[in-house]
């Protein structure tokens, strides 16, 4: 009997028994296409070439009984000019030019300005109205204009944010000079005859891979940085990666949409810190779920390699670009810095659902082995209790606080994390919600045993003060892992001693 004689039933289970692989489907970057887990091309839809029913039959079927894997992955030298390879950079670079200038244009943010930003960014009102109400002098003295927790948002939506009010407000004819005056007292340059106002007309998509011309257009239209040759050196021999979100989002984007429908499971694997904000990178991925109701997509991120170590590859670099730190040590990670190096996933998860992302179709899960997890859980779990602890007792105080010309209040305190994360984190040991953390146990706290603990803390400054005498200890890597071991996977050749 033949395949077609037989019941539709029995059919359907020979396909699907004919398709799937044991690991499923995983994205190739210099190829392009989906392999099997040992790197091997898929042989396992030749069947569908048999006749048209077969292959209307088996049609989608290979996606749905397939998990799609996308693992981050080192940039390829031949995917453009090394300043291509350099684009995560070019985009810090252009942020940080727009940052500065943000306190100096205030006096033209005008209330139709303001309104229409405030229309696209809600959460970003309070910002707005700080900067239209404050001196310049008082904004540029307060870093908290580049501490999006402190406003509301995550870190993406604040970029953009500031990306949409410099946009409107540059079509001021003076808002060109005056950029220019600024950047150039920050050491910042600009090219003969540039136009200095199409900086604000640069809107690069952080989870877009870059290609030479893009980054090229990136390049000409910012303001040169200050020179550093030594840092250009040890770039060139910095290995960069590209998130497993981005390539997701490329890949899906290329393919057809009569094929991608039918992908039913998504897992990224954040294995390495890759380029250019990539925990904002699952937003790419919005389109694909409102399109495609059924779909699951998981996010592994390796709690140390890829998200810890996006603060110590950054400064991993700069001690291999200074002449005089690099045979020395380097600086180590302390306490302080966990949370605040792990909350951008956190905020940028949690800004998922608001943005488009359909309920329960993404999950956010942090992973490593039970002796690097759970450690690192703990401290996070604390500085959630201490950041609801400083809301209570603001709330508390009876005495007036100080006037606070920063607009955030007690938020501008480095124990404040962001808005939300007691109750994320209560989510987190709860079991709900969308972000989980692997292989680990977790129990609540009581901000009441917290005031009890510290009754020396009469205040919000005081109980800040507290949590920073607390979280001034080293972190390291549990043995035999080292922050050396980690940092070698960012070497692209060896450095000359």
């Amino acid at each position: 009997m033949s395949l077609t004689g037989l019941p539709r039933e029995l059919r359907d289970a020979i396909y699907i028994y004919y398709v799937t692989e044991e690991d499923g489907y995983h994205y190739d970057l210099s190829s392009g296409k989906l392999r099997t887990s040992t790197n091997e091309r898929i042989d396992t839809l030749s069947l569908m070439h048999v006749c048209k029913g077969i292959a209307s039959e088996m049609r989608g079927v290979h996606f749905v009984n397939n998990t799609v894997h996308f693992s981050t992955t080192p940039l390829p030298t031949d995917r453009g000019s090394s300043r291509a390879r350099h684009h995560g950079y070019l985009l810090e670079d252009l942020y940080t030019a727009k940052r500065l200038v943000l306190p100096w244009v205030r006096q033209y943010i005008s209330n139709d300005i303001a309104q229409r930003v405030i229309d696209r960014f809600p959460k970003s009102e309070a910002l707005l109205r700080h900067l239209m109400s404050t001196k310049r002098r008082i904004c540029q003295g307060f870093e908290q204009l580049g501490k999006s927790g402190d406003w509301g948002q995550a870190p993406s939506f604040h970029r953009d944010t500031i990306d949409e009010l410099l946009n409107l407000v540059a079509q001021t004819p003076a808002v060109g000079e005056l950029t220019r005056k600024v950047l150039e007292r920050q050491g910042f340059r600009f090219r003969h005859e540039q136009n200095v106002a199409s900086l604000y007309q640069l809107h690069p998509i952080a989870w877009r891979l870059p290609n030479k011309q893009e980054s090229k257009i990136v390049e000409d239209q910012s303001p040169i940085g200050p020179h550093n040759p030594w840092r250009e050196r040890v770039r060139d021999r910095t290995r960069y990666y590209i998130s497993a979100a981005s390539q997701a989002a490329d890949f899906l984007s290329k393919l057809q949409q009569q094929h991608r429908v039918h992908i039913r499971s998504v897992d990224l694997h954040e294995t390495h810190a890759a380029i250019s904000y990539p925990e904002c990178h699952a937003r790419a991925l919005i389109p694909f779920a409102i399109e495609n109701p059924k779909l699951k997509i998981i996010r592994y991120a390796d709690l140390w390699g890829g998200v810890l170590t996006s603060l110590q590859s950054a400064r991993f670099e700069e001690h291999r670009s200074d002449p005089g730190q690099g045979v020395g040590p380097m600086r180590t990670m302390y306490a302080w810095e966990l949370t605040k190096t792990i909350a951008p996933w956190l905020m940028e998860a949690m800004a998922l659902h608001p943005a488009g992302m359909p309920a329960k179709c993404f999950t956010l899960v942090f992973k490593g082995e039970p002796e690097l997890m759970q450690p690192i859980l703990d401290i996070v779990i604390e500085d959630a209790a201490w950041q609801d602890a400083l809301q209570t007792k603001s709330d508390r105080q009876e005495q007036p606080p100080v006037p606070d010309r920063s607009g955030t209040g007690y938020k501008r305190h480095s124990c404040y994390q962001f808005e939300g994360f007691p109750g994320l984190m209560r989510d987190v040991i709860a079991g709900n919600g969308s972000i989980q953390f692997n292989n680990c146990s977790a129990q609540g706290w009581d901000i009441e045993e917290l005031f009890e603990a510290n009754p020396g803390c009469s205040d919000t400054a005081d109980w800040n003060e507290a949590w920073q005498s607390m979280r001034l200890q080293a972190v390291v890597p549990p043995a035999p892992q080292t922050w050396d071991a980690i940092l070698s996977d960012y070497v692209q050749e060896k450095d000359d001693a």
